[in-house]
């Protein structure tokens, strides 16, 4: 089952006389999403008998996982090492800003994702520390998240943690930072314009984002909350807030040029956050893995890097505007 037919395939096309080389590598990175997705589909849990060889035996998640795709044929039960490698990818070693949180849901944006979109503003005075009047100063767009991007009447939001734009009112701490003066404000885009045109501001002090990301909540439970309680997310502690902002300021609006830098510099982030799985990512968590001993079956490659690179190419898709990404892949 782990092998999703591949070596059934190659049969097949050896007895036709055709050189599977001509459809790319042995362990591309399709051939890898395919078997892991076999083997967290398909797969029937494995047990050691008295002789210690290998035996079938249906279990509960077995079950569970048959139940859960007879109701949902796209439903996938997640890997417990990397829980964004078949769906949601966008997720993966993200940083979240948590926005708002309701009795329905929990709102938040992601930062670490700059989109191809630039935000322009022409410079009108000499005041600005942008220099000379006539300027046009550009801040990347970042992809906050699927809800309201594409909403004309949904406002970019406009986050920073500079301390004199605090002392100048320019702003408001977030309700889910109340009682923290170091913590992370917004502000209106016609607020950041005013600090931008009278100097009290440069491009590289806010982080501009379009879109959100809502997460729902059932009876109270679920939301974020119950997102940290199933090990997909751990909060960032206050200490390591600024030195994941400054990460984050790195990078630059995304070209094919500046593609791997960013997605370097979200690892980057990510790390700095205290969410690096192979310190004990999982220690609070119900899922108790050895990070490093998973691997794609008959691979010598680790679910994580295999993550990482589906987090690549979903980025290179979606935010690049790039279908044409098989030599990538590849």
């Amino acid at each position: 089952v782990q092998s999703a037919g591949i070596d059934f395939w190659k049969g097949v096309m050896a007895e036709l006389g055709k050189d599977t080389n001509e459809f790319g590598v042995n362990n591309s990175f399709s051939d890898l999403m395919l078997k892991e997705w076999a083997t967290q589909r398909l797969l029937v849990s494995k047990t050691k008998t008295n002789d210690e060889e290998m035996s079938l035996e249906i279990d509960d998640n077995d079950i569970f996982r048959a139940l859960n795709f007879a109701s949902d044929p796209n439903s996938v039960t997640p890997s417990p090492s990397c829980p964004f490698l078949l769906k949601d990818q966008l997720f993966h070693k993200s940083t979240i800003l948590l926005l708002q949180e309701d009795p329905d849901n929990s709102i938040g944006v992601i930062l670490n994702l700059p989109t191809a979109d630039v935000y322009k503003l022409h410079l009108k005075g000499g005041h600005s520390r942008e220099s000379v009047s006539g300027k046009t100063i550009e801040v990347p767009i970042r992809y906050g998240g699927p809800s309201g991007r594409t909403d004309k009447d949904q406002p970019r939001l406009w986050f920073h943690i500079n301390t004199e734009l605090k002392k100048n009112g320019i702003g408001r701490r977030l309700l889910t930072q109340e009682g923290d003066d170091e913590g992370i404000y917004v502000c209106t885009e016609s607020e950041a314009e005013e600090a931008l045109q009278l100097g009290v501001a440069s491009a590289n002090d806010f982080l501009l984002v379009q879109g959100f990301c809502a997460w729902e909540k059932e009876s109270n439970s679920g939301g974020m909350f119950g997102q940290v309680v199933s090990g997909n997310f751990e909060q960032v502690s206050k200490n390591s807030v600024c030195q994941v902002w400054n990460i984050l300021k790195l990078q630059s609006c995304l070209t094919d040029e500046k593609f791997s830098e960013n997605i370097g510099y979200g690892f980057q982030a990510w790390e700095e956050g205290g969410a690096d799985i192979n310190q004990d990512y999982y220690e609070h968590s119900s899922r108790k893995v050895d990070f490093n001993q998973d691997h794609v079956f008959d691979s010598n490659v680790p679910l994580s890097r295999l993550a990482d690179d589906a987090l690549s190419a979903w980025v290179k898709i979606f935010l690049l505007g790039n279908a044409e990404y098989y030599d990538y892949l590849m």
